[in-house]
């Protein structure tokens, strides 16, 4: 008797600090169905070089529901006046990208020089600049843009030459999204288009039509990210 009263005494075993630390950094179950988090809107990625610019469209409206993100292909050490001439003609609030920006919808966001710029989660995210060499800032955006959002997301090549977004546009078909070009007629220069048509992800030509309605009626109407995205490539 006198033993069990001693055993019942017995102070509860503590764990260490460490096994308390182990324990709470134990890695997220494969099966845990908690999905990644994403953008909380559609968002639509532009890629650009030499004559994006112009070619970017002044009548987007400020209600599509939808988040724009310029990318242009240019040297690291440029500086870029795009964000303070979108502002001019813009009907949306133009923003230059910042480390942990949210996406939010009805916005256009900017690269900022001599960085790369990625989407993760539901925020924008900045490194700096690759090296010139192989350098492909619209790839690298595209791609990200890919793997979050899915088929919520859409990307446009404008005027530029050179390649790059061909690589990231085939990440956006092949998660469910749209892929598309402006014109060669209507572009500057047409390296980028030619590129990212021979992948075949890319129509060549613009429908006259989307859904019965002429594809470049103004002003655009309705949350609807093709037709958005679509009417772009004409302008």
């Amino acid at each position: 008797m006198a033993r069990q009263s001693r055993d019942s005494k017995k102070k509860p075993v503590r764990r260490s600090k460490q096994a308390k630390a182990k324990r709470k950094a134990a890695p997220p179950r494969k099966d845990d169905p908690t999905p990644a988090p994403r953008p909380r809107c559609p968002v639509v990625g532009v890629g650009a070089s030499a004559g994006g610019l112009e070619a970017f469209p002044s009548g987007l409206p400020a209600d599509t529901g939808i988040a724009f993100v310029l990318v242009q292909h240019l040297s690291p050490q440029h500086k870029s006046m795009i964000e303070e001439l979108l502002r001019r003609h813009a009907k949306m609030p133009v923003t230059e990208a910042k480390q942990d920006t949210p996406i939010e919808p009805n916005r256009i966001y900017v690269i900022p020089p001599n960085a790369t710029l990625t989407i993760e989660g539901a925020n924008l995210h900045l490194v700096p600049a690759k090296a010139r060499d192989g350098r492909m800032p619209i790839d690298d955006f595209f791609s990200s843009l890919a793997e979050t959002a899915g088929d919520r997301a859409a990307c446009v090549i404008l005027s530029g030459t050179g390649s790059d977004g061909t690589i990231g546009l085939r990440a956006i078909k092949e998660h469910g999204g749209l892929s598309l070009a402006q014109t060669e007629e209507s572009a500057k220069y047409d390296g980028m288009l030619r590129s990212a048509v021979a992948t075949g992800y890319v129509r060549p030509d613009l429908p006259a039509t989307y859904r019965g309605r002429p594809i470049l009626e103004k002003p655009f109407t309705g949350q609807d990210i093709e037709a958005v995205t679509w009417a772009m490539c004409g302008t």
